[in-house]
């Protein structure tokens, strides 16, 4: 494998801005000691490690490879030669993330790089109609955009913020998302050069309605489901006194992350203008939050 971008990972250090937790929004946030709170942030610096990583192998290697054979990439060379470098790229990334998961906690990462966010049936399967289907690769393109051009915003506050209430973030998890982020930003181009081509070959008429399925597709994706009771289960097993409270807390962790108003703070839902200015072309106003069905 090639040099990782990171060093080794502190594990008693938090990995995200506070607030980004969903736990931080919960009832019990102020009730949980230190070491706590630093383990609950760990754990969605973790999950947002997992969500990238389902990105990158699922609708990128699987669902956006039948972009190959289309024609607005077959007639154009040079973003034939973009897309390649681009699914090379995304294997790379797909091997940081795992290793920065093995790395940092390998008692949760045997072997893999998810443990709280293991792909569903549902999501696999999702993966691979994309792939089957004629013409299903437009929506791997404009699902692949929207998440990459998050997860860039996202990047960035990590690097405005590498200190925070719970003290200095781990330096490896920043250095892992500023690699991402800088091949991300060529990535989102790439992908608004190949939904802009594609838009000639799907209907005028259908175009709102295309993008208006796109994003409630992102607001399946975004929303915490498998993912919570998994990683309340590991909070309360480390932590043992929390055990009666696990059905309450995995209820109102749920509560926050599927609720617009958390995914409304600027801080977390971030401005994707590039998807937006796509989603205009198409003729529907993409909301700025991701989990909004419209402003």
């Amino acid at each position: 494998m090639k040099r990782l971008p990171f060093s080794q990972p502190n594990r008693n250090r938090p990995l995200v801005p506070e607030d980004v937790s969903w736990l931080a929004h919960t009832r019990y946030w102020h009730q949980f000691t230190v070491t706590e709170q630093i383990r609950a942030n760990q754990f969605m610096g973790l999950v947002i490690n997992e969500l990238c990583l389902a990105l990158e192998l699922g609708l990128v290697n699987i669902g956006l490879h039948a972009a190959m054979t289309a024609k607005e990439v077959r007639s154009n060379s040079n973003l034939g030669l973009r897309l390649t470098s681009l699914f090379a790229d995304e294997e790379r990334h797909a091997l940081w993330f795992t290793a920065y998961n093995q790395a940092f906690a390998p008692e949760l990462y045997v072997g893999t790089g998810f443990h709280f966010l293991t792909p569903s049936p549902t999501m696999r399967q999702m993966g691979m109609t994309l792939a089957r289907v004629p013409g299903a690769w437009r929506v791997s393109a404009w699902l692949v955009l929207a998440i990459e051009e998050w997860s860039c915003g996202l990047a960035e506050r990590f690097d405005r913020e590498p200190e925070g209430p719970l003290g200095k973030r781990d330096s490896a998890f920043l250095s892992l998302h500023l690699a991402h982020y800088r091949e991300e930003q060529r990535h989102v181009a790439i992908d608004a050069e190949l939904i802009n081509r594609s838009r000639q070959r799907v209907p005028h008429w259908f175009q709102p309605w295309f993008v208006r399925f796109v994003h409630t597709c992102v607001q399946q994706i975004m929303r915490p489901r498998r993912s919570v009771p998994t990683m309340i289960t590991q909070f309360v097993s480390e932590f043992p006194r929390w055990r009666p409270e696990y059905k309450n807390m995995v209820r109102d962790t749920l509560a926050v992350g599927r609720h617009p108003d958390y995914w409304n703070r600027s801080s977390i839902g971030h401005s994707t203008p590039v998807t937006i200015a796509q989603a205009s072309a198409w003729g529907w106003k993409w909301p700025t939050s991701v989990l909004n069905n419209h402003d």
